[in-house]
C-alpha cells in the first residue's frame, strides 16, 4: 500500500504544473527576501534622512503607554509595494507574449468562417454543415483546389 502511495505520490510531484509551482514558489520566497534586504539596507537609510531619524524602524509614536512602531510598517509597506509591482511587470511581460503567440499562428487557407454562425468550413464548401446555411464557394485564382 505504501508502495503504491508512493509511486503515485511521486507522480503527482513530478507532474509540470506541481513541479513549475513548486520551483517559482522557491524563486519567489528568495526574491522577497531580497527586496526585503534592497529595502532595509538602501531605501530605509534614505527615509531615515528625509525624517531625521537614525533608523526607519524607530519611527513609532506613543498613546497611553502604547507605543506604536510605524516605522516597521513603513519598511514592510515598501517592501510589499515593490513585490507587487516587480510581479506585475511579470505578468505583463508573460501576458503580451502569449498574446504574441497566439496571434502569431498561421491561418488554414482552405478554411473559412460561415458568413451565419462563423463555424470553420471549406472554402469551397456551399453548405455550411453546421447551420446549414448556403453560401456562395469562396474560388480565388490563388486557390488550389480550384485549378
Amino acid at each position: 500500500m505504501f508502495t503504491r502511495f508512493a509511486g503515485n505520490f511521486r507522480q503527482f510531484m513530478l507532474r509540470g504544473n506541481v513541479f513549475e509551482f513548486m520551483v517559482a514558489f522557491a524563486i519567489a520566497g528568495e526574491f522577497a527576501n531580497f527586496v526585503r534586504v534592497i529595502v532595509e539596507n538602501m531605501l530605509a537609510p534614505v527615509i531615515a534622512l528625509g525624517v531625521r531619524q537614525s533608523e526607519v524602524d524607530a519611527l513609532s509614536f506613543t498613546v497611553q503607554d502604547t507605543v506604536f512602531h510605524y516605522g516597521r510598517v513603513l519598511t514592510a509597506l515598501t517592501s510589499f509595494l515593490l513585490i507587487t509591482a516587480a510581479v506585475y511587470a511579470v505578468v505583463l511581460i508573460a501576458n503580451h507574449l502569449a498574446m504574441r503567440a497566439h496571434h502569431a499562428q498561421p491561418v488554414d487557407p482552405t478554411l473559412r468562417n460561415c458568413p451565419d454562425c462563423l463555424s470553420e468550413i471549406p472554402r469551397r464548401a456551399r453548405r455550411c454543415a453546421f447551420c446549414t446555411a448556403e453560401v456562395r464557394p469562396f474560388l480565388t485564382e490563388r486557390d488550389p483546389a480550384a485549378a
